[in-house]
């Protein structure tokens, strides 16, 4: 349960930033995560990736390595 709210956060994240490019884009091409849908998905995916707890996931993954 630990690893899938980070998961279920960057995958929502990605369909959110996608969403956002495909309904809200730039048509111009001047807006820089708006105007790519890579860029889009990429900058939601990474924000939802610690909205569903990243971090502490991370903190956990290095604590078990050792690091």
């Amino acid at each position: 349960m630990i690893v899938l709210r980070p998961i279920a956060g960057t995958a929502l994240g990605i369909l959110f930033g996608l969403a956002y490019w495909r309904i809200i884009g730039c048509t111009t091409g001047s807006c820089w995560i708006s105007g790519d849908p890579f860029l889009s998905g990429g900058y939601w995916g990474f924000a939802g990736f610690f909205v569903g707890g990243g971090i502490q996931w991370v903190r956990r993954l290095r604590e078990a390595l050792g690091l």
